[in-house]
Order: C-alpha cells, then structure tokens, then sequence
C-alpha cells in the first residue's frame, strides 16, 4: 500500500474514496490525529491517485465527488460477485506458507546457493581440488585453460592482473558469470549467514515491491559487485585470475554483494521514503556495516577473515543508489 496524503474531514474522505474507486483506483482510508489518510493499494496507480488528489484539494464540494458514492458501490458490489465466483471455481491445493507464496524469488534464490553448495562440497576442500570442480569452474567469474590460457597470458606479459586476463571469460561471450559466483560459498557458516540474510532482507523487498523489483535489485547487485572484485588490482585487494598449471581460475563468489545491496536498498528507503515502511533495525545497522568495516580493517588478516570487500561495498553503494534514484522519479511522478 501507498500513502498518497490526508483529508481533514471523514465526509471528504468518503468522497474522495468513493472517487478514485468510480475510477478504478483501489483505496483505502485510515483515520489519525490529524484527520484522515489516504491509502492505495497499487504502486502503478501512483501518479494517477496523486493526480485526483490535487483536483479534489483544489474543489473538494464539486458535487461529482458527492455523486460518486452509487458508482462506487456498484463496483464494490461487482467486485464481490466475482470473488465470491472465482471462490466456487477454486479448487484448493496443498496449503503453501506465506513466505513461499509472496516471495517466490527468495525462496528460488536460496535453493539454487544450496544446490551449488552441495554441488562444490560448500567450498570446503583443499583449493587445489575446487578448482577442478566442474561446477565451480562453470560459475566462477574466471576460467580459462589449455591453449587459451596459454594465448592470453602471453599477449599479457605473463600478468594474471591484466585487465585482459581477467575478463577473458566475459570477453569470450560467457556473461552469465557476472552473476553466478553470487551461488558459490566457501564453508558452511558463510552460505548459512547469507542465506538468513537473503531470506530476511530479499522478503522484506519482494513482499513489499514485487519480484521484478526484487530481481532488479539482485542483477545489479550481483553484476556490479562481481565486476569489481574481479577488475580491482590485488594489491587494492581485488581478486585476480590463480594459476593452477594450464588453468586460470578466479577464486571468490557469495551472495554477500546482493546481501548488502539489498540492505543498502532498504536501508535508503526507511530514510528518505518513510511510507514505503522499509524498516532496519539500528542494531542491524551497526552489525552490517561494522562487519564491512572490520573486514577492511588490518585486523582482517589476523583474524584469518578472507572477504570480497569489493563485493560488499559496491554491492551496498548499488542497493542504495537504486532506492533514491527510484524514490526521486516516483516523487516527481515519471515512474508510475
């Protein structure tokens, strides 16, 4: 649902609800201090509620607000019919939990990291062994071999860092893998962490804005955060192409980078779009970007903490520039 503004009689309330419902547009009215609010149910009929709401504040007594009432009850009355028709039609399966039924997605997203985990022993074997995994080198960013490799190496001095080098994958035509290490996870703790945090933030999107939305969100998340970690130079700790004798191979992958897009996005949103109610708590605040920060830290490597940083925070600039980006067009009105 989507706040559009408030009334300050419940007589002007009724009569703009029974106003935008005469024309189609699904509303809902709640009563607070100040007077009424009005609701509607539907992000695409935005810029149109909006609209009606200015013309209504401008002549709220024009009598075709007070004559709308019959119109829409008898669309009320339509609507009802045909639920209570589909109702008879319907034949009930088994019954689905809310959380698969409104975020199909999510649920998709975290079965697909599960069948990959399974799939390269959740990334738990000797370095050595992973890389001749099929699966993996399939996903990874990079994964070169043979004479390929060969060629690419020598028209780059012999320098895995060459930007060449690293994106000989891509350049080869094989753009899936700007997305799939998002699938790929090295232990059991780190597909568990994101996987609780996909499951709880890719929700909290998909419910309230829809997949496509939500799928949006992830491409760019996973594409951009992928890219950056697989183009920084190692010393700026990107993570260049390893040899492993004829064969190049990039070894990084998680779903840390669409984790902290997500959250940049929602995180954006409860700031500057309040009626959007995307929420994050302040103590999920402090425990994402303080782990972001420790991982950059020197501390890092003491702690044994091997992490895209790169990923997590080009993923998290992603997530928050598309929520104020699409909260600037909505509230100018070109995005409907």
């Amino acid at each position: 649902m989507r706040l559009i503004g408030s009334v300050n009689s419940e007589r002007e309330a009724r009569n703009l609800a029974a106003w935008l419902t005469a024309e189609g547009v699904d509303t809902h009215v709640e009563p607070d201090e100040k007077g009424f609010e009005i609701w509607i149910r539907h992000e695409d009929q935005l810029r149109q509620a909006r609209e009606e709401l200015n013309r209504f504040q401008a002549n709220p007594d024009d009598p075709r607000y007070s004559q709308a009432h019959s119109r829409a009850a008898e669309i009320e009355r339509e609507r009802n019919r045909r639920q209570k028709n589909y109702a008879k039609n319907v034949v009930h399966g088994p019954r689905r939990t809310a959380a698969t039924h409104s975020s199909p997605l999510t649920i998709l997203l975290i079965a697909i990291s599960g069948v990959v985990a399974l799939m390269t022993n959740f990334g738990e074997v000797p370095t050595d062994k992973l890389v001749r995994n099929k699966a993996y080198q399939a996903m990874a960013f990079g994964f070169t071999e043979g004479d390929a490799a060969k060629k690419i190496l020598a028209e780059n001095n012999d320098r895995p860092d060459a930007i060449p080098v690293r994106l000989a994958s891509i350049w080869r035509g094989e753009v899936w893998r700007l997305l799939t290490p998002m699938f790929i996870h090295f232990g059991t703790m780190h597909i568990i962490f994101n996987m609780v945090m996909l499951f709880q933030l890719g929700r909290m999107v998909e419910i309230r804005f829809g997949t496509v939305w939500l799928g949006a969100i992830v491409l760019l998340a996973a594409a951009f955060s992928n890219l950056a970690q697989g183009l920084v130079p190692q010393s700026l700790q990107g993570s260049p192409p390893a040899l492993f004798g004829d064969m190049m191979i990039t070894l990084f992958g998680g779903m840390s980078g669409v984790v902290y897009g997500l959250f940049g996005f929602i995180w954006i949103k409860s700031v500057i779009d309040p009626p959007s109610r995307m929420f994050v708590t302040p103590s999920t605040v402090v425990i994402m970007i303080g782990w972001m920060l420790l991982c950059m830290s020197p501390f890092a490597d003491t702690l044994g903490l091997r992490v895209a940083n790169w990923a997590h925070g080009v993923g998290l600039v992603t997530g928050m520039a598309i929520a104020w980006v699409a909260t600037m067009l909505f509230q100018r009105g070109k995005v409907q």
